[in-house]
């Protein structure tokens, strides 16, 4: 694989075994309001902590639990 491409042009068909049947990052991982989450982030040492408190589409929004500020993830 190369770029997100397959190389091998011997390869002509590949079949999936299972699927998860929820569609989008959030249904999949069990993102649902009133979960509470620990978000890590590159460069920061510390994890966040809150509460998922809205999810839209493929988004949450979360409380943190520390500061009381919202922050917004979108997983699109």
């Amino acid at each position: 694989i190369a770029n997100g491409r397959i190389t091998d042009r011997d390869v002509y068909k590949i079949i999936l075994l299972t699927r998860n049947p929820l569609k989008g990052y959030t249904a999949q991982n069990g993102l649902i309001v009133g979960k509470g989450v620990r978000i890590g982030f590159n460069g920061m040492s510390d994890l966040l902590e809150g509460e998922i408190l809205k999810v839209e589409r493929d988004s949450i929004s979360v409380l943190l639990n520390d500061t009381l500020e919202f922050i917004y993830i979108d997983f699109e």
